[in-house]
């Protein structure tokens, strides 16, 4: 087996006859038929924000590492870069186009 890079080129419009619904029509579509396998049941949403509300309490409350941020579209902080420099090491890039 041999791995490599590259592009992804799938449009539904060009495999399927018809129109395809956007997000919004498809959603209805499954709340009209009853069909709730796409929605997140209360108890999962729940369980959801049990796990991640006492993470941002104790970052928001301790005297914790900075937090990174980054712009959408690029693959971390630049921080990380830093990070796995000092490893010896370095993340790869599987989206060039991005930088």
């Amino acid at each position: 087996m041999n791995v490599r890079q590259t592009t992804l080129d799938f449009r539904f419009d060009t495999k399927f006859a018809g129109t395809m619904p956007d997000g919004y029509e498809r959603l209805l579509l499954d709340v009209v038929t009853g069909d709730a396998s796409l929605f997140s049941r209360a108890d999962e949403v729940e369980a959801a924000w049990a796990i991640i509300d006492p993470i941002i309490r104790t970052w928001m409350e301790n005297d914790e590492p900075e937090l990174y941020e980054y712009e959408t579209g690029m693959w971390g902080p630049q921080e990380s870069l830093y990070w796995m420099g000092n490893d010896g090491r370095e993340w790869l890039d599987v989206c060039p186009i991005l930088k």
